[in-house]
């Protein structure tokens, strides 16, 4: 019989998070791009420049374009990875359990910020947040 392969319910979770964060990150640097090429200044007709070279900036525009089409994939890869995520979470039979969950992987909240959505003390969402991801471990590796 093959050896079950152990999924860590906080890495399944996380995923969700991670490729938002790359979202935000690629989002960053495309407007990075955007803004330097627009800043660069142009010299009025009365101001004569030697030596100077013309930007090109088509390398610029093709890395933004490639750029673009990764945001776009992430963000279809996402929507898949929330709804999976969803339908997990909809399998916890413990709603406080889920709403913290939520709060963190969906949310992308901290603990502390947890702790004052849920007027809850920061120990006390760690404990449920430790819980809760017992039970997700249980619903995704199947251990009922």
């Amino acid at each position: 019989m093959p050896e079950r392969i152990y999924i860590n319910p906080k890495w399944y979770l996380g995923q969700y998070k991670q490729n938002m964060h790359e979202i935000h990150d690629l989002d960053d640097e495309i407007e990075q791009l955007e803004t330097h090429m627009t800043s660069v200044s142009v010299p009025t007709d009365k101001v004569v420049v030697k030596g100077g070279k013309p930007q090109d900036f088509s390398g610029t525009i093709a890395k933004i374009a490639d750029m673009q089409v990764e945001v776009k994939s992430l963000r279809a890869e996402a929507v898949d990875k929330l709804a999976e995520i969803d339908a997990v979470l909809a399998q916890v039979e413990d709603g406080e359990h889920a709403h913290i969950l939520r709060l963190r992987y969906i949310s992308c909240l901290t603990f502390e910020q947890i702790a004052v959505e849920a007027h809850y003390s920061y120990r006390w969402v760690c404990t449920l947040h430790g819980r809760a991801l017992q039970e997700v471990g249980r619903i995704i590796n199947g251990n009922d």
